[in-house]
């Protein structure tokens, strides 16, 4: 499962415009599609060796495994903090303190527009000229590509 998940969600972590909780809705709706179990929660996340803690933040469970690829976001990229899909007790730096939340599943057209990079080629088309060729699907799901695709706008 581990695997499978890290699969399905790493391409996801360069979508550095998400913070978590943006990105706990991208990941619930692929693990809805996905038919993976999980549960979505809210709370705070304490780091025990300097004691800060982060008040509100969102992961997600599925079984033993925490999914949580924004948390460096707030406490910095030291080696302590847990990133992506982990063991819930293999990282003992860390307390998440919460609870499950339901969350509303979005539509696929909204996890669309909230994968799309604000700076992108295809979005700057949408803005001024409202006409752009649609984001290549894969499995229903758009397509991740490592660099900015140019795509050009329909003809009439």
């Amino acid at each position: 499962m581990l695997f499978r998940l890290c699969s399905l969600l790493n391409p996801y972590d360069s979508l550095k415009h998400l913070e978590c909780d943006g990105l706990t809705q991208v990941f619930h709706r692929i693990l809805t599609d996905e038919q993976i179990e999980h549960t979505v929660n809210i709370g705070e996340v304490i780091h025990k060796p300097t004691n800060r803690t982060i008040p509100i933040h969102y992961w997600i469970d599925v079984g033993s495994l925490r999914i949580d690829y924004r948390l460096k976001m707030w406490f910095g990229e030291t080696l302590d903090i847990p990133h992506g899909v982990f063991y819930k007790d293999s990282k003992s730096s860390v307390c998440y303190l919460g609870e499950p939340v339901d969350v509303p599943l979005l539509p696929m057209s909204v996890i669309q527009t909230l994968i799309k990079p604000f700076d992108s080629e295809e979005n700057v088309d949408l803005m001024f000229k409202r006409r752009a060729a649609p984001i290549p699907l894969d499995n229903g799901y758009p397509i991740m590509l490592p660099c900015p695709v140019f795509i050009l706008p329909f003809m009439n």
